[in-house]
């Protein structure tokens, strides 16, 4: 969508572009369900789509086709350690959004993370999407209602200021659920008891979670809050990196 222009010393300067949405698609259901998501993230957020694939023509054709757009942006990326290969490219792109899908072993309409995914999460430059599986089985046309999790740490700002600005531009109503771990039974039982309830806030009309990471660092911490309520919501989850 189009940004507004603002007044600086009199004259009138365009506002700075959205950041790119980085998409990554490799022609698996995982692939199609990341692009449907990033079609929609880019969309509302009026920044450029660029679909990262693997060398191969038939996939970037496959690419456009399923966003529904012959002159969408596409990039090839090598096709070896091709996570590492999204994480370098969003580097370079100083994309704000890396979007992927998850491995289809787990059940309709949830994450299951595979070995890629969760690399991307440790390493990503930017905020990362996943979609759940099968997401790409309707056309989301938009987002009425967006939720973010909230857990009074100081991360929580750039969940709020995402959350936010999310909703604005999508014209959606904005949800609080708190994820604040009560420290009962030891931090593994805490950890497992906070995921399990933001999940369960996450009802049927959500149609996005924004979360950040529990801990201020620079990598995904492996059993951390964050990563069990990925797998449990049933709806897509934006991971805003807090560390900026």
């Amino acid at each position: 969508m189009a940004k507004p222009q603002q007044a600086i010393h009199g004259n009138l300067a365009p506002v700075a572009a959205p950041a790119p949405v980085l998409i990554g698609y490799d022609g698996s259901d995982g692939g199609r369900d990341a692009l449907e998501l990033g079609r929609m993230l880019s969309s509302i957020e009026g920044g450029r789509g660029i679909v990262a694939v693997p060398h191969d023509a038939e996939l970037a054709e496959q690419a456009r086709s399923a966003i529904g757009d012959p002159t969408a942006e596409v990039e090839e990326i090598g096709a070896l350690l091709p996570a590492m290969m999204l994480v370098e490219r969003a580097k370079r792109q100083h994309a704000a959004t890396l979007v992927v899908g998850s491995t289809r072993r787990g059940r309709v309409g949830r994450v299951l993370l595979g070995s890629d995914v969760e690399q991307i999460l440790r390493r990503t430059p930017c905020d990362v999407a996943i979609a759940p599986s099968d997401y790409a089985s309707e056309r989301h046309l938009g987002y009425t209602k967006i939720a973010m999790a909230l857990d009074g740490t100081t991360g929580s700002k750039a969940v709020l200021t995402r959350a936010e600005a999310l909703a604005r531009d999508a014209g959606a109503a904005l949800k609080t659920i708190s994820a604040r771990g009560q420290a009962v039974g030891g931090w593994w039982h805490a950890v497992g008891t906070t995921a399990s309830a933001v999940a369960a806030a996450c009802d049927a009309e959500i149609d996005l979670l924004v979360i950040g990471w529990r801990h201020r660092m620079d990598h995904f911490r492996a059993g951390s809050v964050t990563k069990h309520v990925i797998t449990e919501v049933p709806c897509p989850v934006l991971v805003v990196f807090n560390g900026r």
